[in-house]
């Protein structure tokens, strides 16, 4: 379910309603890479709160898909409060779509997967393309 998408300069949003959300677009996104090729996430991450998978568009405009890994917006904002994790690690962990994805079909827990995600359980197996300008 789509909840709202948010457009600022350089990227967009789209938020969806649950894991299982995020996880049919990151299936039809591979789906649809298979029959016409170069579309892989830039980069993957679990913030904690939410689960991201960022694509650039042509002009290398950043897309997120972004899932609640609490499936509601005042139990995220909670843990944001209170939580210790997110204090010592407020951006997240990168991880390989890939390999969750393949974790999911053969039974894990989306429960489970965010907070092995967020442990670094999945870490990514290719360089991650922040689109971030280096500082030099």
């Amino acid at each position: 379910m789509l909840l709202r998408t948010i457009t600022i300069p350089a990227s967009t949003t789209v938020l969806l309603g649950t894991d299982e959300d995020l996880a049919r677009a990151a299936e039809y996104t591979r789906r649809v890479q298979e029959v016409v090729g170069g579309i892989e996430p830039e980069f993957c991450l679990n913030h904690g709160v939410a689960t991201s998978l960022y694509y650039a568009d042509p002009d290398q405009n950043l897309v997120e898909l972004q899932g609640d890994n609490f499936g509601n917006w005042d139990a995220s904002a909670e843990w944001m409060r209170k939580s210790e994790d997110f204090r010592q690690n407020p951006v997240g962990a990168f991880f390989d779509p890939d390999h969750v994805l393949a974790a999911h079909k053969a039974g894990a827990a989306f429960e489970q997967l965010q907070k092995d995600t967020y442990a670094g359980k999945y870490p990514p197996t290719k360089p991650q393309n922040e689109h971030v300008p280096s500082r030099r």
